[in-house]
């Protein structure tokens, strides 16, 4: 904590926050860490179902904007909070009322803070299952991945196609119905 002096010449406490650098060192570290349990989960062929990767899909396809949207709009409370707080703290004199208020401020960032952690934990998640997703499909026979990709939304088709080899890909669309490859195509060009 570092000491600061407001109007009255009082000593105000006021917390360092930890730095972004290392909550995203943080986080690549997990990140690393639960693509390895993926691999590991991928390397020794544990659950190969498709059924239960295409529930997990679509379950956790829509999770993932949810979660980047939550995590923009946390930090962005988050600013403004920081900012309020750092108005309150050089004002002349802080009464009981906004002492009271900043305390519910940092009440308020940890609390945010913990749904961050939370929603970064669900995302990193869904990562781990879509790359799970698309190794399985990656290994398995071109005919059999067309058939029960074909049944999926092109959204989450394409999810799975960004982390399947290029090669594979090609071979899967080619034995998909011409108009689901056209529009997969289509929903993959940049606007």
């Amino acid at each position: 904590m570092k000491e600061q002096k407001n109007g009255n010449n009082k000593k105000v406490k006021v917390k360092k926050k930890l730095p972004g650098a290392a909550v995203a060192s943080i986080v690549v570290v997990i990140f690393i860490l639960l693509i390895g349990v993926a691999c590991g989960l991928v390397y020794f062929n544990i659950g190969n179902s498709s059924s239960t990767v295409i529930n997990v899909l679509k379950t956790r396809s829509s999770a993932m904007d949810v979660i980047l949207k939550g995590q923009s709009d946390i930090a962005a409370r988050e600013l403004k909070l920081v900012e309020d707080t750092s108005k309150l703290a050089t004002e002349k004199g802080l009464n009981d009322k906004k002492t009271e208020e900043l305390k519910q401020a940092e009440i308020n960032i940890k609390t945010q803070q913990d749904e961050v952690n939370k929603l970064t934990a669900q995302a990193n998640q869904t990562l781990i299952d879509m790359k799970y997703a698309a190794a399985v499909y990656d290994k398995m026979e071109t005919a059999k991945a067309s058939t029960i990709l074909s049944k999926m939304a092109i959204e989450d088709i394409i999810k799975i196609f960004v982390n399947i080899n290029s090669n594979k890909v090609s071979e899967i669309m080619a034995a998909m119905d011409p108009k689901l490859a056209s529009d997969l195509t289509k929903s993959m060009m940049p606007n």
